[in-house]
């Protein structure tokens, strides 16, 4: 399967449709299924995740389910850049036949229940993580130094930064802050930590 980020304009709902141009069928193919992950223990204590092999004779012995080439798997929003997220499935196997489906090309469309404003919003500093993040989102080539000029500005008052080490939900309620930034402790600054 893949999975691509497209940037959409605010709407109430996302349609996706789509069309398959081309494909290919394999004359004869076998398809194993993807190894689950399970906790390995010995008799001291937990060793980690392994990946073990789980055939189900049962799902192999029905004809092929067919499911849609392409689907919408879930929206959000990077600032006040909007997107869909849209899951692409170019192979289909049935195991009765033993015949493998590969899709060559597909043409897949979005339509957007009462879209509102532009679909690429200038998100200033992030434009760059948005041009990574979404295929149909460029990058104008403004750095993100041009956004960062509020020192000019009268009034200005220099930020602080504040290192907090949680324990518990309740004290992540009480925090004030503009911008919060979860981190692994091996990025933890613990000399400021409060």
């Amino acid at each position: 399967m893949l999975t691509y980020r497209v940037a959409i304009p605010e709407c109430s709902n996302v349609v996706v449709t789509y069309n398959v141009v081309s494909q290919q069928d394999l004359a004869s193919g076998w398809v194993y299924p993807v190894p689950e992950k399970v906790i390995e223990q010995n008799a001291q204590d937990y060793n980690g995740m392994v990946e073990q092999f789980a055939f189900n004779p049962a799902a192999y012995a029905i004809p092929r389910i067919i499911e849609p080439a392409a689907t919408l798997l879930s929206s959000g929003s990077l600032r006040t850049q909007h997107y869909a997220e849209i899951i692409v499935n170019p192979i289909e196997f049935c195991p009765v036949k033993q015949q493998i489906t590969i899709i060559d090309q597909i043409v897949v469309t979005l339509a957007f229940t009462d879209p509102q404003g532009d679909i690429r919003q200038d998100l200033g500093m992030f434009q760059k993580s948005a041009a990574l993040a979404f295929i149909n989102y460029e990058d104008d080539g403004r750095s993100a130094l041009m956004y960062d000029k509020a020192f000019e500005k009268a009034g200005f008052t220099r930020g602080t930064v504040g290192w907090i080490n949680i324990q518990s939900p309740n004290q992540a309620r009480n925090i004030t802050a503009d911008y919060v930034i979860v981190c692994t402790p091996a990025f933890f600054n613990s000399d400021t930590a409060r």
